[in-house]
């Protein structure tokens, strides 16, 4: 999905709390990510790029902080998961109102193309009402960590429940490569709070060195919410 309208930067730390009339369109979070760069030594050094996979997820909690629901991706070995007590992965919660788009493998391979490479659409008037806070995150599912990864963009969307070209840009975020994220694979983008039937979203960025989405969920239960 291209950017129609350009919104404020956020930066770490920062909230925007959403328009009840924005809530009653769907609220979506798409992430951009980089492919990482390689560089081959033949005649002349050449830069290439390498394809990068990232997992889009999100885990749904309610006001005890108990994961009520979730979306993370189906791939992920259900054993291991049922061996930790979670439950296998999926791309809709149970009352429909969170849908992922699928998976991407690649990152951006031709260069920044300002689209999204994954997505999660929110219907938050039909979200079930046990449903507090929302947790966005991202895991790497190959070698590259976030200190190879150029960048990892991050937007929210209001979107036209019927016409869905129809949208605007409420907020984004950037997180680029930086040399102390080494061996750092998952990164938490932001949470969607819900204070008083209103609800907010904040920016986070933190990256984590948490190997796998069984290691970053238990995480995210000590340290977000």
């Amino acid at each position: 999905r291209e950017a129609k309208k350009m919104a404020a930067e956020l930066k770490a730390g920062e909230k925007i709390a959403l328009d009840p009339k924005e809530v009653e369109k769907r609220i979506c979070v798409g992430v951009n990510w980089g492919a990482a760069r390689a560089f081959a030594l033949l005649r002349f050094l050449r830069m290439n790029r390498e394809a990068v996979d990232l997992d889009l997820s999100c885990a749904l909690y309610n006001a005890q902080g108990q994961m009520v629901d979730h979306l993370y991706s189906p791939l992920f070995r259900p054993d291991l998961l049922k061996a930790h007590g979670l439950p296998p992965g999926k791309l809709c919660t149970r009352d429909g109102a969170c849908r992922h788009s699928g998976d991407d493998r690649a990152g951006d391979l031709g260069g920044n193309d300002g689209l999204d490479n994954e997505s999660i659409m929110l219907d938050l008037a039909k979200l079930a009402p046990e449903v507090e806070k929302i947790i966005f995150f991202v895991n790497g599912t190959g070698e590259h960590d976030f200190s190879e990864i150029p960048y990892t963009q991050v937007r929210l969307y209001a979107v036209d429940a019927v016409n869905r070209q129809d949208y605007t840009v409420l907020s984004e975020f950037n997180v680029s490569a930086k040399a102390e994220y080494k061996g750092r694979h998952t990164l938490v983008l932001g949470r969607m709070v819900r204070t008083g039937g209103r609800w907010e979203f904040q920016a986070i960025g933190d990256p984590l060195p948490t190997p796998t989405i069984i290691e970053t969920l238990g995480l995210l239960s000590l340290e977000y919410l």
